[in-house]
């Protein structure tokens, strides 16, 4: 320990309780200062900390509202939940699929809301997700159900088929009550809505027992192909585009014909290809071409583009091929059963001939988007090297495979659509400060047309930019007014005691430390004036938040003076006590002591 400056700091201190009554004025006025200012802050603290805790407590105002359908697939909606500034995201069905019938004492008419691990509006009342044949209600469903947690309630999903209305039903309990009574809503996983959507669109849903159409993919055809003795006219070829979903049709040469399907025809033919721009030909187009090609004689063929695949473990060109008998024996054509009939599944093989009978499992290539499935190999000869032929029906739907979701049944045999992406979902920021930089993201990277509350967090923004402007202005004004008062009477201390100071100066005080004497005062008085006025604001903190104790929540308060912000303003008092200190110090520097002792 330094004696010297020890030495000047025990001076300092016993000549500020030898002033006692001085010294209380001075720290007092400085008490009186610094407390009005920290009650300012505390109030500004305390009361924007508090609106921003129930904006960001209130689930609804970080929500992402997407306003119009859009078109995204499932891991699109998987990578925006993993940004930083997005705490919840769960798709949605269509919100016409998501009302149903809720019966238990009562019934009502209710919307499902999908949920999950994490939802902030179940979290924010304190409840969990529900899991599979669970439900959580809202108030006003629940009251009008008369059923509390634990009940079962049975859920009514509604369908129109052949102008019948059609009813499927399962039973769920309920986890949980929302205390909202705004809105007659259900939270349930995702699969329940995906259900009553598949039910709704006619498709059975057999995990829930629900009677329905077959889930089986139905074929998307690239064209039509027809073969003619004769040259067909032109004429003909134009009716053939005129409400059949084709537009466009060209002829092709024998060689042409090997090269998009693999085909090599036993006798010349004329053969037409017919197309529309978006590659999906459905079998209503077959039938209306077929329709008015009736009575004339010629061969009408669903076309696909050849597919790439990967069979027993080499790569393969598949092509649909898949006529009658008697088109086969007419056109030399190899025939195919059609896809689905028995034997069910008909893989036909050029070439390879010890796979014949087994099954094998048929690949996509690298990058390719249908899914693995299995079939019986039967081999062919005579047919293109390194073309392998299935059925058409399955041609057509691997290719839908670019427009829809595929999956393999292998119990079944069969391959059936599943969904491919979402058109609606429900979206949650993690906090309010991020809402408005995800909703930019979204309108302008993504092109989706949302709403948000961002004016109402705008506006809790813009309140505590005004607030922080008047709390500058009046710390302002009363950091000058007490640097001045402090400055002033630690300038007349010096003025009162050149003598004492000049004593100190000719018994070998080094100059360096004389100079501190006003300075290591003005931090005495600061820090007592620092310390009452702390204890002055606290007290009246907890004044002001039992005053308003009936409007704030367990947690908030109305004025509040964090430990953090306390420390940060002693250590800014600290720096003008310093410069106050250090400005009358200035006319101590200037002081020789003879001069001073002279004058006494």
């Amino acid at each position: 320990m330094n004696p010297e400056w020890f030495l000047v700091l025990r001076l300092a201190t016993a000549d500020v309780f030898h002033e006692i009554a001085l010294s209380l004025c001075l720290l007092l006025a400085l008490a009186a200062v610094i407390a009005p200012l920290l009650l300012v802050f505390g109030l500004k603290h305390g009361t924007i900390a508090t609106l921003r805790s129930r904006l960001n407590d209130d689930p609804s105002k970080r929500e992402i509202v997407v306003r119009s359908a859009f078109t995204r697939p499932v891991g699109w909606i998987e990578s925006l939940g993993k940004r930083p500034d997005v705490s919840f995201v769960v798709p949605k069905t269509r919100p016409l699929s998501n009302e149903v019938l809720l019966r238990a004492k009562g019934s009502v008419r209710a919307a499902i809301e999908p949920t999950a691990k994490g939802d902030p509006v179940l979290t924010f009342e304190g409840l969990s997700a529900p899991s599979e044949n669970e439900i959580v209600l809202s108030a006003l469903a629940a009251d009008e159900l008369g059923v509390t947690v634990g009940n079962p309630v049975a859920l009514v999903a509604e369908s129109y088929r052949d102008g019948k209305r059609v009813e499927a039903e399962t039973s769920l309990r309920v986890s949980g009550i929302l205390p909202s009574r705004g809105r007659r809503v259900l939270y349930a996983p995702l699969e329940l809505l995906e259900a009553v959507e598949a039910f709704k669109d006619g498709k059975a849903v057999s995990r829930l027992g629900w009677q329905g159409g077959s889930e089986r993919a139905e074929p998307f055809y690239q064209g039509i192909i027809i073969l003619s003795s004769e040259a067909l006219p032109e004429e003909l070829l134009t009716r053939l585009l005129v409400n059949t979903g084709l537009v466009q049709f060209r002829e092709l040469s024998p060689e042409n014909l090997k090269e998009i399907n693999g085909m090599v025809l036993a006798r010349a033919a004329r053969v037409y290809l017919l197309k529309n721009d978006k590659g999906r030909v459905g079998a209503e187009s077959l039938e209306a071409v077929g329709e008015k090609l009736r009575g004339i004689k010629c061969a009408i063929l669903p076309w696909t583009s050849l597919i790439e695949a990967v069979v027993d473990g080499k790569k393969t060109t598949l092509a649909g091929l898949s006529v009658s008998p008697q088109l086969a024996a007419d056109w030399g054509i190899a025939t195919l059963p059609s896809w689905g009939e028995k034997p069910a599944d008909i893989y036909q093989l050029a070439g390879g001939s010890g796979i014949a009978g087994k099954q094998v499992t048929v690949f996509p290539p690298k990058g390719g988007n249908f899914p693995a499935f299995r079939v019986t190999a039967v081999v062919a000869t005579g047919k293109p090297a390194g073309v392998s032929f299935v059925p058409n029906e399955l041609a057509g739907i691997l290719r839908r495979a670019e427009f829809d979701n595929l999956t393999f049944d292998e119990q079944n045999g069969e391959l059936f659509l599943t969904r491919k992406g979402y058109s609606w979902m429900r979206l949650y920021a993690k906090s309010i400060d991020d809402v408005a930089g995800l909703a930019r993201y979204l309108e302008r990277e993504e092109n989706l047309s949302i709403s948000t509350q961002a004016e109402r967090i705008e506006e809790v923004g813009q309140l505590n930019r005004q607030l922080s402007r008047i709390f500058y202005f009046l710390a302002g004004v009363g950091i000058l007014g007490g640097i001045a008062a402090l400055a002033a009477s630690l300038y007349a201390a010096v003025e009162r005691k050149k003598r004492e100071l000049g004593v100190l100066r000719l018994l070998g005080l080094p100059v360096r430390m004389v100079l501190r004497f006003p300075v290591y005062q003005g931090l005495l008085l600061v820090t007592g004036g620092y310390v009452v006025a702390v204890a002055v604001s606290l007290i009246a903190a907890g004044a002001i938040n039992g005053l308003f104790g009936q409007q704030l929540r367990t947690g908030e308060s109305f004025c509040n003076l964090p430990l953090p912000a306390l420390l940060a303003g002693y250590a800014i008092a600290v720096f003008f006590a310093v410069a106050a200190g250090a400005t009358a110090a200035l006319r101590l520097n200037r002081l020789q002591p003879s001069v001073a002792i002279r004058e006494e």
